[in-house]
């Protein structure tokens, strides 16, 4: 009876284990680390192409708007709630590079949305508008080999006209806030946009890669591909492009700041201690780099 007791309870244990064991699921690390990659191409599809991730060659976001930065807010916990459930001890060290690599870009991405920058979505080096025209020359990451290549360009275009009709609505809240750019960086945007509407199609930048299509395109694909693109350029682009260089003129300018640092924000340095954390290996504050100077 004893042996049958004994037995029994044994059983019963054996059991417990094997449904708690089955339970228990393995972490799987890489899956974790694709979906990350996955969700930052899809929030910043741009980049995604420049990183040769084509799949996402005829997205745009329009990175200024409320509705996007609560996305990213979205994302990012996300992906925190899935890194810290991750046994960190069971990594190898390549790993664990990928982990505090993600770790690092998620705490900055959550830093990031707490500034006001979203009010100054065009700059005179860098941004959406820049890299759109970087793209339409031909000789960038945007791809123009197939036609599907080129159709990919023409929704980015649809969606470029949209983009700034949302750039002009946020910038005019950073008029409200006073989060505006340096008159002097203002002075230089406008002639980008103003050189964006030519006289003739042919001679605009988003028409560039019409002028050298592939070898073995058809005179079909080459005329709807002209005829669309032709469209887009002379009924949505330029009278953006027109509209944007107006608002600048009239509306941006006048009320661009006359001071050139960051600082000067109203929330300058706050800015200014993110972009340090951002760009240097460095936890430390301005003030504390510099007292060490």
């Amino acid at each position: 009876m004893k042996n049958l007791k004994t037995l029994s309870a044994v059983l019963v244990l054996s059991a417990v284990f094997v449904n708690c064991k089955s339970d228990k699921k393995e972490q799987d690390f890489g899956a974790i680390t694709k979906a990350f990659f996955d969700d930052k191409n899809a929030l910043d599809p741009l980049n995604a192409t420049q990183n040769g991730q084509n799949q996402f060659n005829d997205k745009l976001v329009f990175e200024m708007t409320d509705s996007y930065r609560k996305n990213v807010a979205a994302t990012l916990d996300k992906h925190e709630k899935a890194l810290a459930s991750v046994d960190t001890t069971s990594l190898t060290a390549e790993e664990k590079i990928s982990y505090e690599i993600m770790e690092w870009e998620i705490s900055r991405g959550k830093e990031s949305l707490k500034l006001d920058t979203n009010l100054m979505p065009i700059q005179q080096f860098w941004g959406t508008n820049l890299t759109m025209a970087q793209f339409a020359g031909g000789s960038s990451a945007q791809p123009f080999k197939t036609e599907k290549d080129y159709r990919n360009f023409l929704k980015r275009m649809d969606l470029f006209a949209v983009w700034m009709d949302s750039a002009m609505v946020y910038m005019k809240k950073g008029i409200d806030k006073g989060v505006v750019l340096p008159k002097v960086l203002t002075a230089k945007v406008i002639p980008q946009f103003e050189s964006m509407v030519t006289p003739k199609v042919e001679d605009n930048i988003f028409y560039s890669t019409i002028k050298s299509f592939p070898k073995d395109f058809t005179n079909e694909q080459k005329e709807s591909l002209t005829k669309e693109y032709t469209a887009v350029i002379k009924e949505k682009l330029e009278p953006q492009f027109k509209k944007m260089t107006t608002f600048l003129k009239e509306q941006y300018l006048p009320a661009s700041r006359s001071t050139s640092g960051i600082g000067s924000l109203p929330n300058g340095a706050e800015i200014y201690k993110f972009y340090v954390k951002l760009q240097t290996t460095t936890d430390k504050t301005p003030a504390e780099i510099h007292e060490t100077d």
